[in-house]
Protein backbone atom coordinates (compact mmCIF):
# COMPACT_ATOMS: atom_id res chain seq x y z
CA UNK A 1 0.00 0.00 0.00
CA UNK A 2 0.94 3.58 -0.94
CA UNK A 3 2.21 6.11 1.58
CA UNK A 4 -0.88 8.29 1.11
CA UNK A 5 -3.22 5.44 0.81
CA UNK A 6 -1.97 4.81 4.02
CA UNK A 7 -2.11 8.22 5.24
CA UNK A 8 -6.11 8.18 3.62
CA UNK A 9 -6.79 4.90 5.46
CA UNK A 10 -5.24 6.00 8.96
CA UNK A 11 -7.24 9.23 8.23
CA UNK A 12 -10.90 7.40 7.56
CA UNK A 13 -10.44 5.50 10.83
CA UNK A 14 -8.95 7.95 12.85
CA UNK A 15 -12.98 9.67 12.34
CA UNK A 16 -14.54 6.70 12.10
CA UNK A 17 -13.79 6.28 15.56
CA UNK A 18 -14.45 10.05 16.61
CA UNK A 19 -17.69 9.85 14.79
CA UNK A 20 -18.37 6.62 17.36
CA UNK A 21 -17.47 8.27 20.22
CA UNK A 22 -18.98 10.76 19.16
CA UNK A 23 -21.95 8.94 19.43
CA UNK A 24 -21.27 7.27 22.78
CA UNK A 25 -20.49 10.88 24.75
CA UNK A 26 -23.13 13.53 25.83
CA UNK A 27 -22.13 16.31 23.65
CA UNK A 28 -25.77 18.16 23.96
CA UNK A 29 -29.27 18.44 24.32
CA UNK A 30 -32.26 18.10 21.79
CA UNK A 31 -35.43 20.47 22.54
CA UNK A 32 -38.50 19.24 21.02
CA UNK A 33 -41.75 21.35 21.50
CA UNK A 34 -45.18 19.47 21.10
CA UNK A 35 -47.58 22.40 19.74
CA UNK A 36 -51.19 20.54 20.65
CA UNK A 37 -50.12 19.98 24.49
CA UNK A 38 -47.63 22.49 25.42
CA UNK A 39 -44.55 20.39 26.67
CA UNK A 40 -41.25 20.97 26.27
CA UNK A 41 -39.11 17.49 26.13
CA UNK A 42 -35.42 18.32 26.48
CA UNK A 43 -33.24 14.81 25.21
CA UNK A 44 -29.44 14.03 25.65
CA UNK A 45 -27.90 14.11 22.29
CA UNK A 46 -26.17 10.80 23.63
CA UNK A 47 -29.25 9.05 24.21
CA UNK A 48 -30.83 9.98 20.78
CA UNK A 49 -27.54 9.02 19.29
CA UNK A 50 -27.30 4.89 20.45
CA UNK A 51 -29.84 3.10 18.94
CA UNK A 52 -29.62 0.83 22.11
CA UNK A 53 -30.59 3.01 24.14
CA UNK A 54 -34.12 4.05 25.16
CA UNK A 55 -33.38 7.94 25.89
CA UNK A 56 -35.23 9.13 28.75
CA UNK A 57 -36.31 12.68 28.48
CA UNK A 58 -36.56 15.70 30.65
CA UNK A 59 -40.41 16.81 30.21
CA UNK A 60 -41.33 20.43 31.31
CA UNK A 61 -44.68 21.14 31.17
CA UNK A 62 -44.82 24.97 29.84
CA UNK A 63 -48.35 25.37 30.47
CA UNK A 64 -47.34 25.72 34.21
CA UNK A 65 -44.65 27.93 34.41
CA UNK A 66 -45.18 30.54 36.71
CA UNK A 67 -44.60 33.68 34.87
CA UNK A 68 -44.35 31.93 31.80
CA UNK A 69 -47.36 32.45 28.38
CA UNK A 70 -49.00 29.22 30.10
CA UNK A 71 -50.10 28.35 26.26
CA UNK A 72 -50.64 25.35 24.71
CA UNK A 73 -49.34 26.60 21.43
CA UNK A 74 -45.58 26.38 21.15
CA UNK A 75 -44.38 26.78 17.47
CA UNK A 76 -40.53 27.01 16.94
CA UNK A 77 -37.13 26.48 19.43
CA UNK A 78 -34.33 29.01 18.93
CA UNK A 79 -30.95 28.95 20.70
CA UNK A 80 -28.96 32.05 20.33
CA UNK A 81 -25.61 30.44 19.86
CA UNK A 82 -24.75 26.33 19.58
CA UNK A 83 -22.49 26.07 22.65
CA UNK A 84 -24.87 24.83 25.12
CA UNK A 85 -22.19 25.36 27.93
CA UNK A 86 -21.87 29.35 27.24
CA UNK A 87 -23.46 30.40 30.21
CA UNK A 88 -24.91 33.39 27.73
CA UNK A 89 -26.56 30.40 25.88
CA UNK A 90 -30.81 31.35 26.02
CA UNK A 91 -33.67 29.69 24.11
CA UNK A 92 -36.47 31.46 22.18
CA UNK A 93 -39.68 29.82 22.03
CA UNK A 94 -41.90 31.07 20.20
CA UNK A 95 -45.87 30.44 20.79
CA UNK A 96 -48.97 30.87 17.51
CA UNK A 97 -50.69 33.27 20.32
CA UNK A 98 -48.15 36.30 20.02
CA UNK A 99 -45.61 35.81 22.80
CA UNK A 100 -41.88 34.72 23.13
CA UNK A 101 -40.49 33.58 25.96
CA UNK A 102 -36.46 33.83 26.66
CA UNK A 103 -34.67 30.86 28.56
CA UNK A 104 -31.57 30.14 29.96
CA UNK A 105 -30.74 27.17 28.66
CA UNK A 106 -28.53 26.01 31.74
CA UNK A 107 -26.80 23.48 29.45
CA UNK A 108 -25.99 20.09 31.00
CA UNK A 109 -28.68 20.18 33.54
CA UNK A 110 -31.87 19.17 31.59
CA UNK A 111 -33.29 22.28 34.22
CA UNK A 112 -33.37 25.56 32.04
CA UNK A 113 -34.95 28.71 33.46
CA UNK A 114 -37.35 31.19 32.88
CA UNK A 115 -36.03 34.54 32.59
CA UNK A 116 -38.36 37.05 29.96
CA UNK A 117 -41.58 37.04 28.36
CA UNK A 118 -42.03 39.04 25.03
CA UNK A 119 -45.21 40.16 24.06
CA UNK A 120 -44.73 40.20 19.84
CA UNK A 121 -48.08 40.79 18.12
CA UNK A 122 -49.62 43.96 19.67
CA UNK A 123 -53.31 43.74 18.69
CA UNK A 124 -54.34 41.72 21.05
CA UNK A 125 -57.42 40.10 19.75
CA UNK A 126 -56.52 36.31 20.48
CA UNK A 127 -56.56 35.32 17.30
CA UNK A 128 -55.28 34.99 13.62
CA UNK A 129 -53.75 38.20 13.95
CA UNK A 130 -51.60 37.89 16.84
CA UNK A 131 -49.87 34.20 15.39
CA UNK A 132 -46.03 34.32 15.63
CA UNK A 133 -44.29 31.73 13.80
CA UNK A 134 -40.97 32.58 15.25
CA UNK A 135 -38.02 34.39 16.23
CA UNK A 136 -34.73 34.10 15.78
CA UNK A 137 -31.51 36.03 16.98
CA UNK A 138 -28.59 37.51 15.14
CA UNK A 139 -24.93 35.33 15.66
CA UNK A 140 -23.80 38.62 18.25
CA UNK A 141 -26.79 38.15 20.00
CA UNK A 142 -27.59 41.42 19.97
CA UNK A 143 -30.59 41.79 17.65
CA UNK A 144 -33.93 39.34 17.82
CA UNK A 145 -36.10 39.03 14.97
CA UNK A 146 -39.52 37.79 14.69
CA UNK A 147 -42.26 37.04 11.72
CA UNK A 148 -45.90 37.56 12.73
CA UNK A 149 -48.19 35.97 10.47
CA UNK A 150 -51.07 37.55 11.19
CA UNK A 151 -49.66 41.11 11.45
CA UNK A 152 -47.74 40.63 8.27
CA UNK A 153 -44.58 42.66 9.75
CA UNK A 154 -41.02 41.66 11.05
CA UNK A 155 -40.60 42.93 14.60
CA UNK A 156 -37.65 43.51 16.09
CA UNK A 157 -36.44 43.32 19.52
CA UNK A 158 -32.69 44.50 21.03
CA UNK A 159 -30.95 41.64 23.59
CA UNK A 160 -28.63 42.20 26.30
CA UNK A 161 -28.34 38.20 27.38
CA UNK A 162 -25.38 39.14 30.20
CA UNK A 163 -28.07 41.40 31.78
CA UNK A 164 -31.22 39.47 29.80
CA UNK A 165 -32.38 42.55 28.61
CA UNK A 166 -35.16 42.63 26.03
CA UNK A 167 -36.37 45.70 24.41
CA UNK A 168 -38.56 46.15 21.58
CA UNK A 169 -37.01 48.50 18.70
CA UNK A 170 -40.43 48.12 16.35
CA UNK A 171 -42.92 46.50 14.29
CA UNK A 172 -42.64 47.07 10.90
CA UNK A 173 -45.28 45.93 8.52
CA UNK A 174 -44.05 44.30 5.12
CA UNK A 175 -46.26 46.94 3.11
CA UNK A 176 -44.32 49.77 4.75
CA UNK A 177 -40.71 48.59 4.05
CA UNK A 178 -38.66 51.10 1.87
CA UNK A 179 -35.66 50.19 -0.70
CA UNK A 180 -32.64 50.57 0.48
CA UNK A 181 -30.85 54.21 -0.69
CA UNK A 182 -27.62 52.29 -2.10
CA UNK A 183 -29.71 49.57 -4.26
CA UNK A 184 -29.49 50.56 -7.63
CA UNK A 185 -29.49 49.74 -11.61
CA UNK A 186 -30.82 46.09 -12.46
CA UNK A 187 -30.78 44.97 -8.33
CA UNK A 188 -32.80 48.08 -7.57
CA UNK A 189 -35.25 46.80 -10.78
CA UNK A 190 -35.75 43.54 -9.64
CA UNK A 191 -36.93 44.14 -6.25
CA UNK A 192 -39.52 46.42 -8.07
CA UNK A 193 -40.47 43.77 -10.11
CA UNK A 194 -40.92 41.76 -7.18
CA UNK A 195 -43.06 44.62 -5.16
CA UNK A 196 -45.24 44.84 -8.33
CA UNK A 197 -45.77 40.79 -7.84
CA UNK A 198 -47.07 41.83 -4.73
CA UNK A 199 -43.95 40.19 -2.43
CA UNK A 200 -45.02 43.12 0.12
CA UNK A 201 -48.81 42.10 0.57
CA UNK A 202 -47.35 38.60 2.00
CA UNK A 203 -46.69 37.64 5.41
CA UNK A 204 -43.23 37.18 6.73
CA UNK A 205 -43.26 33.18 7.66
CA UNK A 206 -39.54 32.78 8.57
CA UNK A 207 -36.31 34.79 8.92
CA UNK A 208 -32.76 33.85 9.79
CA UNK A 209 -29.65 36.72 9.95
CA UNK A 210 -26.99 36.61 7.99
CA UNK A 211 -23.19 35.74 9.77
CA UNK A 212 -22.38 39.51 10.20
CA UNK A 213 -26.38 39.96 11.78
CA UNK A 214 -26.34 43.01 9.35
CA UNK A 215 -28.91 40.98 6.61
CA UNK A 216 -32.37 39.95 7.77
CA UNK A 217 -33.62 36.92 4.95
CA UNK A 218 -37.67 36.43 5.51
CA UNK A 219 -39.54 34.30 3.63
CA UNK A 220 -43.08 35.56 2.88
CA UNK A 221 -46.51 33.94 1.48
CA UNK A 222 -49.45 35.49 0.06
CA UNK A 223 -52.07 32.85 -0.60
CA UNK A 224 -49.58 30.52 -2.45
CA UNK A 225 -47.61 32.96 -3.99
CA UNK A 226 -44.59 34.53 -2.42
CA UNK A 227 -40.94 34.57 -2.07
CA UNK A 228 -37.77 36.20 0.03
CA UNK A 229 -37.09 39.46 1.35
CA UNK A 230 -33.53 40.46 2.30
CA UNK A 231 -33.57 43.45 4.70
CA UNK A 232 -30.28 45.79 6.36
CA UNK A 233 -31.15 46.22 9.30
CA UNK A 234 -27.32 47.79 10.04
CA UNK A 235 -30.29 50.61 11.89
CA UNK A 236 -32.55 48.38 13.45
CA UNK A 237 -35.23 51.05 14.03
CA UNK A 238 -35.19 51.47 10.16
CA UNK A 239 -34.79 48.07 7.77
CA UNK A 240 -34.53 48.63 4.35
CA UNK A 241 -34.80 45.80 1.53
CA UNK A 242 -31.91 45.23 -0.44
CA UNK A 243 -33.10 42.02 -2.31
CA UNK A 244 -36.40 40.46 -3.16
CA UNK A 245 -37.27 37.71 -5.19
CA UNK A 246 -40.90 36.70 -5.88
CA UNK A 247 -41.81 33.32 -6.58
CA UNK A 248 -43.87 30.57 -5.34
CA UNK A 249 -44.82 30.55 -1.70
CA UNK A 250 -42.15 29.97 0.87
CA UNK A 251 -41.99 28.81 4.02
CA UNK A 252 -39.11 27.74 6.48
CA UNK A 253 -35.91 26.35 5.97
CA UNK A 254 -33.40 29.36 5.99
CA UNK A 255 -29.85 27.81 6.76
CA UNK A 256 -26.32 29.88 6.65
CA UNK A 257 -23.51 27.51 4.91
CA UNK A 258 -20.69 26.21 7.31
CA UNK A 259 -18.17 28.97 5.57
CA UNK A 260 -20.72 32.18 6.18
CA UNK A 261 -20.47 33.17 3.15
CA UNK A 262 -24.12 32.09 1.97
CA UNK A 263 -27.50 31.08 2.76
CA UNK A 264 -29.76 28.43 1.38
CA UNK A 265 -33.60 29.33 1.90
CA UNK A 266 -36.66 27.12 0.53
CA UNK A 267 -39.67 27.21 -1.90
CA UNK A 268 -42.74 25.49 -1.94
CA UNK A 269 -45.27 24.25 0.66
CA UNK A 270 -48.31 21.98 1.15
CA UNK A 271 -50.32 23.67 -2.43
CA UNK A 272 -50.46 20.51 -5.31
CA UNK A 273 -49.48 23.61 -7.35
CA UNK A 274 -46.65 24.71 -5.76
CA UNK A 275 -42.86 24.15 -7.45
CA UNK A 276 -40.50 23.36 -4.76
CA UNK A 277 -37.47 24.88 -4.89
CA UNK A 278 -34.17 25.56 -2.59
CA UNK A 279 -32.49 28.77 -3.28
CA UNK A 280 -28.98 29.71 -2.81
CA UNK A 281 -27.99 33.48 -1.93
CA UNK A 282 -24.17 35.16 -1.44
CA UNK A 283 -24.11 37.50 1.45
CA UNK A 284 -21.68 39.66 -0.54
CA UNK A 285 -24.14 40.33 -3.25
CA UNK A 286 -26.86 42.31 -1.58
CA UNK A 287 -24.02 44.41 0.51
CA UNK A 288 -22.28 45.44 -2.47
CA UNK A 289 -25.29 45.83 -5.29
CA UNK A 290 -23.89 43.30 -7.70
CA UNK A 291 -26.53 41.48 -8.36
CA UNK A 292 -30.18 40.79 -7.93
CA UNK A 293 -31.94 37.20 -6.22
CA UNK A 294 -29.95 33.97 -5.44
CA UNK A 295 -27.06 32.38 -6.71
CA UNK A 296 -28.69 29.45 -7.42
CA UNK A 297 -32.43 27.19 -7.74
CA UNK A 298 -32.39 24.12 -7.03
CA UNK A 299 -34.98 21.99 -8.29
CA UNK A 300 -37.06 19.31 -5.84
CA UNK A 301 -39.03 16.91 -7.39
CA UNK A 302 -42.43 15.84 -5.50
CA UNK A 303 -44.01 13.21 -5.66
CA UNK A 304 -46.92 13.76 -3.17
CA UNK A 305 -47.59 16.89 -2.77
CA UNK A 306 -43.87 18.34 -1.73
CA UNK A 307 -44.02 20.60 1.23
CA UNK A 308 -39.85 21.14 1.46
CA UNK A 309 -39.40 22.39 5.12
CA UNK A 310 -36.51 21.23 7.13
CA UNK A 311 -32.96 21.77 6.17
CA UNK A 312 -29.54 21.32 7.70
CA UNK A 313 -25.83 20.34 6.57
CA UNK A 314 -25.27 17.08 7.14
CA UNK A 315 -22.62 14.54 7.75
CA UNK A 316 -18.99 15.52 9.10
CA UNK A 317 -17.92 18.99 8.19
CA UNK A 318 -21.48 19.57 6.43
CA UNK A 319 -20.41 18.45 3.26
CA UNK A 320 -24.57 18.12 2.13
CA UNK A 321 -27.14 20.18 2.62
CA UNK A 322 -30.24 18.10 3.24
CA UNK A 323 -33.98 19.28 2.40
CA UNK A 324 -37.19 17.92 3.75
CA UNK A 325 -40.05 17.29 1.81
CA UNK A 326 -42.61 17.13 4.30
CA UNK A 327 -45.94 15.61 2.21
CA UNK A 328 -43.20 13.29 0.04
CA UNK A 329 -41.72 11.61 3.58
CA UNK A 330 -37.96 12.03 1.56
CA UNK A 331 -35.01 14.16 1.86
CA UNK A 332 -33.19 15.67 -0.60
CA UNK A 333 -29.81 15.91 -0.56
CA UNK A 334 -27.84 18.66 -2.69
CA UNK A 335 -24.26 19.70 -2.95
CA UNK A 336 -24.10 22.83 -1.77
CA UNK A 337 -20.82 23.75 -3.53
CA UNK A 338 -22.18 23.06 -6.90
CA UNK A 339 -26.20 23.47 -6.53
CA UNK A 340 -26.95 19.72 -7.61
CA UNK A 341 -29.40 17.39 -6.15
CA UNK A 342 -27.14 14.45 -5.85
CA UNK A 343 -29.54 12.02 -3.74
CA UNK A 344 -32.96 11.12 -2.33
CA UNK A 345 -33.56 9.43 1.25
CA UNK A 346 -36.95 7.87 2.01
CA UNK A 347 -38.12 8.27 5.38
CA UNK A 348 -40.81 5.01 4.88
CA UNK A 349 -39.77 1.97 5.81
CA UNK A 350 -42.36 -0.96 5.43
CA UNK A 351 -42.96 -0.58 9.27
CA UNK A 352 -43.66 2.66 9.25
CA UNK A 353 -45.64 4.75 6.80
CA UNK A 354 -46.45 8.40 6.33
CA UNK A 355 -43.69 9.60 9.13
CA UNK A 356 -44.91 13.50 9.00
CA UNK A 357 -41.33 14.87 9.19
CA UNK A 358 -41.03 18.13 10.07
CA UNK A 359 -38.52 19.77 11.52
CA UNK A 360 -34.11 18.87 10.95
CA UNK A 361 -31.20 19.66 12.90
CA UNK A 362 -27.79 17.61 13.42
CA UNK A 363 -25.98 16.38 16.02
CA UNK A 364 -22.66 17.83 17.33
CA UNK A 365 -20.62 16.34 14.75
CA UNK A 366 -23.23 15.65 11.84
CA UNK A 367 -23.09 11.85 12.16
CA UNK A 368 -26.84 11.92 13.53
CA UNK A 369 -29.66 14.01 12.51
CA UNK A 370 -32.84 14.34 14.58
CA UNK A 371 -36.22 14.80 12.72
CA UNK A 372 -39.50 16.13 14.44
CA UNK A 373 -42.21 13.45 13.85
CA UNK A 374 -45.94 14.97 13.24
CA UNK A 375 -47.87 12.09 14.69
CA UNK A 376 -51.65 11.60 14.25
CA UNK A 377 -52.83 15.06 15.08
CA UNK A 378 -50.69 17.91 13.41
CA UNK A 379 -52.44 20.94 14.54
CA UNK A 380 -50.71 23.40 11.77
CA UNK A 381 -49.65 22.94 8.41
CA UNK A 382 -50.37 19.59 7.85
CA UNK A 383 -54.04 19.74 9.19
CA UNK A 384 -56.48 17.90 7.87
CA UNK A 385 -54.01 15.00 6.88
CA UNK A 386 -54.54 12.64 10.17
CA UNK A 387 -53.33 9.02 10.23
CA UNK A 388 -53.68 6.81 13.81
CA UNK A 389 -50.50 5.21 12.23
CA UNK A 390 -48.22 7.88 12.79
CA UNK A 391 -45.33 7.59 16.21
CA UNK A 392 -45.19 11.35 17.65
CA UNK A 393 -41.47 12.10 18.30
CA UNK A 394 -37.82 12.06 17.17
CA UNK A 395 -36.39 10.15 14.37
CA UNK A 396 -32.65 9.67 14.43
CA UNK A 397 -30.63 9.06 11.40
CA UNK A 398 -27.27 7.91 11.52
CA UNK A 399 -24.71 9.25 8.51
CA UNK A 400 -21.21 10.35 8.12
CA UNK A 401 -20.42 12.00 5.09
CA UNK A 402 -24.55 13.23 4.64
CA UNK A 403 -24.25 11.56 1.37
CA UNK A 404 -26.37 8.80 2.71
CA UNK A 405 -28.47 7.75 5.65
CA UNK A 406 -29.48 4.86 7.83
CA UNK A 407 -32.90 5.26 10.10
CA UNK A 408 -31.56 4.10 13.57
CA UNK A 409 -34.37 4.88 16.04
CA UNK A 410 -37.38 6.55 16.76
CA UNK A 411 -37.66 7.88 20.19
CA UNK A 412 -41.62 8.11 20.78
CA UNK A 413 -43.24 11.31 22.17
CA UNK A 414 -46.55 10.71 24.20
CA UNK A 415 -48.33 13.49 26.00
CA UNK A 416 -50.71 11.15 27.31
CA UNK A 417 -53.84 13.06 26.50
CA UNK A 418 -55.91 10.36 23.90
CA UNK A 419 -58.23 11.78 21.54
CA UNK A 420 -60.29 9.65 19.53
CA UNK A 421 -60.64 9.88 15.61
CA UNK A 422 -62.85 8.29 12.85
CA UNK A 423 -63.22 7.55 9.82
CA UNK A 424 -65.04 9.80 7.33
CA UNK A 425 -67.26 8.47 5.58
CA UNK A 426 -66.40 8.17 2.03
CA UNK A 427 -68.40 8.44 -1.25
CA UNK A 428 -72.00 6.42 -0.57
CA UNK A 429 -72.01 5.52 -4.14
CA UNK A 430 -69.00 4.09 -3.88
CA UNK A 431 -69.67 -0.14 -3.26
CA UNK A 432 -66.13 -0.37 -1.21
CA UNK A 433 -67.50 2.15 1.01
CA UNK A 434 -63.61 3.48 1.30
CA UNK A 435 -63.46 5.90 3.52
CA UNK A 436 -62.11 9.58 3.07
CA UNK A 437 -59.38 9.93 6.22
CA UNK A 438 -59.67 10.56 9.58
CA UNK A 439 -61.14 13.81 11.55
CA UNK A 440 -61.51 13.93 15.69
CA UNK A 441 -64.93 12.25 16.51
CA UNK A 442 -68.13 14.07 16.82
CA UNK A 443 -72.06 14.30 15.59
CA UNK A 444 -71.62 16.65 13.34
CA UNK A 445 -70.01 14.73 10.43
CA UNK A 446 -70.95 11.31 9.26
CA UNK A 447 -68.32 9.05 10.45
CA UNK A 448 -67.46 5.38 8.45
CA UNK A 449 -66.10 2.86 11.04
CA UNK A 450 -64.54 2.15 14.40
CA UNK A 451 -63.40 5.06 15.95
CA UNK A 452 -59.19 4.97 17.15
CA UNK A 453 -57.81 6.50 19.84
CA UNK A 454 -54.76 8.36 19.28
CA UNK A 455 -51.83 10.26 21.10
CA UNK A 456 -52.67 14.57 20.82
CA UNK A 457 -48.78 14.92 20.90
CA UNK A 458 -47.74 17.47 17.88
CA UNK A 459 -44.24 17.42 17.59
CA UNK A 460 -42.87 20.32 15.67
CA UNK A 461 -40.53 22.76 17.11
CA UNK A 462 -36.92 20.39 17.20
CA UNK A 463 -33.48 22.26 17.67
CA UNK A 464 -30.12 20.51 18.55
CA UNK A 465 -27.96 22.64 21.30
CA UNK A 466 -24.56 21.33 21.04
CA UNK A 467 -21.67 21.22 23.84
CA UNK A 468 -18.16 22.48 23.27
CA UNK A 469 -17.82 21.63 19.69
CA UNK A 470 -20.12 24.69 18.52
CA UNK A 471 -21.49 23.48 15.22
CA UNK A 472 -22.77 25.25 12.18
Amino acid sequence: MSLMRRVATAIGLTMALAASQASALNLGEVWVGDQQDGKLYIFNQSDLNNPFVDAQETTIDLTTVPGGVNSTRLHLVGFTNHNGLDPHSRAILAYLNGYAEIWKTNGGTHAPELVSVLEVSTTNTGGAKDSLHMCGGNPQNTLLGCSSIGNKEIVLFSMDVETDTYARIGNFPLSQLQIHPHVWGKARAAINDAISGGILNGAPICNNFDTHGRLLYVTTNNGGVGGVLVLDVSNPYMPRIRDAYNGTAVGCGLVNSQDGKYMWTNAGSKSATDDEKAYKWKFSDAYNNWRAGPRKVVDLPETGGGDVHGAQFAGIGGWFLWELMRLDDKIHVIDPRHGHLVNTIDLETPDLMNPAGDVLDRSAFGTRMYISLRGALPTTAIVGINDPDRRPGVMVLGTFFGYHATQLKIEDIRSGNLIDICPVAGDEADPNHDHGGYEVCDDTHPHYGQAVAVDSADPHGLKSLSYLTGGF
